[in-house]
């Protein structure tokens, strides 16, 4: 791997901490497959990702970024829990898009056979969340799968020429439709409003099966993920000059 990424932190930056829980335990000491690493909570949606990974970033000057969560079907072959590398990330509108570092996404393309159900797609950030099939079918000519912070992360990466990569596993298809709009209970802080959420889920006879099945696909996302992540680490680390 080329001397930008070799040595010094990788910064795994993540929007909160359900999505981060798995990988957390697996981080030693602050390593990870015999890279050093650090996870980051950037916290939901492009503006407060954007703002942490400029502090983050600018302050540590880390080798490489990977920003990884959850994220949104578009492509209508994507299921639940399915991993999908990014090879290009768009914002929800507009035309900047940013790029993998060739070196990172070699390493994450060469543990692919390790793993099923992985994929490769477009990443596209959006400022909300995407909830219905008739949303995503039109943001589906845009890329295959949709998130809040890919963009703003590698915005940041690229204007200080750090490395950068994403991931994402997927929380609900391009099928589904969300039996609750979830903006109307997502603070300006983009925290989601769980007791109001709770509540108005309790008054549509659908939506609270769909809310758990949700938070398990979560759990069981975020736990493949941190495995992939946590062998990619391996990847880059043995690709590295020693």
């Amino acid at each position: 791997m080329s001397a930008a990424v070799a040595g010094g932190a990788v910064v795994i930056f993540m929007a909160v901490k359900e999505e981060a829980a798995p990988l957390g335990t697996r981080l030693k000491g602050g390593e990870m497959g015999g890279a050093r690493v650090d996870l980051v909570l950037a916290g939901p949606g492009p503006r407060r990702a954007g703002a942490v990974a400029e502090q983050v970033i600018a302050a540590a000057r880390p080798t490489a970024v990977v920003c990884a969560g959850l994220g949104g079907g578009l492509a209508p072959e994507l299921r639940r829990g399915d991993l999908v590398l990014a090879t290009r990330v768009v914002e929800h509108e507009g035309d900047d898009a940013f790029e993998p570092h060739p070196d990172l996404l070699a390493a994450a393309r060469g543990i692919i056979p390790e793993f099923s159900r992985v994929h490769e797609h477009v990443v596209v950030t959006a400022p909300r969340v995407v909830g219905t099939a008739a949303e995503k079918r039109a943001l589906h000519p845009r890329g295959g799968v949709v998130d809040m912070e890919s963009a703003a992360v590698a915005r940041v990466a690229e204007r200080h020429g750090v490395p950068f990569l994403a991931l994402r596993v997927i929380s609900d298809t391009a099928h589904e439709d969300f039996p609750i709009d979830l903006n109307r209970y997502v603070d300006e802080q983009g925290n989601v409003q769980r007791m109001k959420l709770a509540f108005a889920a309790l008054g549509r006879p659908h939506a609270v099966p769909f809310l758990l099945r949700m938070r398990q696909s979560a759990v069981d996302g975020a736990a493949r993920l941190a495995s992939f992540l946590e062998r990619c680490m391996v990847e880059i680390s043995r690709r590295s000059p020693k």
